[in-house]
């Protein structure tokens, strides 16, 4: 194997769209409107990075939240619902050579600004694919293809560690080599299993 690609959001980064739900709700937003943040094609868009912060706050207040709230406020609504690092698979990570570990997560630029708070991933490789970044999503039909160029690997040669089963599907069906992430026992279990280091 000569890539191990992770995941990040409830994998490495603990995540919980219930808490962005909550606070909404605290503001004032009803609750079948709250339930559309991260449902509808601008989320997706500016996880993408095809929109701007901006352009997906005035989507969201217009269009799906129908609720005013300040710009300050949906980002924390948002931001807040990344809580947490796993680290036990932070310190499994730092076993895996550099070399041989990448990153490949949908995401966002509030999201990764607040991932740069709760973890360093540099400090593990310098292979990381963010989708705002590289304007793909997983589920976007060249994304793998985006990812095997850039690592110069053949897709059979990269283990996808990855929380998703609609994206394990995806990357299988792109010839990738995958392990769903229930926890960090099973992970260390399916590493061990396949003698992996």
């Amino acid at each position: 194997m000569k890539i191990f690609l992770f995941d990040v959001g409830d994998v490495i980064v603990k995540a919980e769209h219930n808490i962005t739900h909550r606070i909404l709700q605290s503001y004032g937003v009803p609750e079948h409107n709250d339930r559309r943040f991260y449902t509808n094609p601008e989320y997706l868009d500016f996880s993408r990075g095809k929109i701007t912060g901006k352009d997906f706050y005035r989507a969201l207040i217009g269009r799906y939240l129908q609720f005013q709230l300040t710009f300050q406020q949906v980002v924390y609504a948002h931001n807040e619902h990344l809580y947490d690092v796993d680290d036990g698979v932070v310190e499994f990570l730092s076993k895996i050579p550099r070399e041989k570990l990448a990153f490949l997560t949908d995401t966002n630029e509030w999201q990764t600004e607040k991932e740069r708070q709760l973890v360093d991933l540099s400090q593990y490789s310098d292979k990381i694919f963010r989708s705002h970044e590289i304007h793909r999503l997983k589920t976007d039909l060249d994304c793998f293809d985006y990812v095997f160029g850039e690592l110069k690997v053949e897709p059979s040669e990269i283990l996808l560690v990855d929380d998703s089963p609609e994206k394990i599907l995806i990357a299988q069906r792109k010839g990738l080599q995958t392990h769903q992430f229930v926890d960090l026992e099973n992970l260390v279990k399916e590493f061990q299993d396949r003698n992996l280091l």
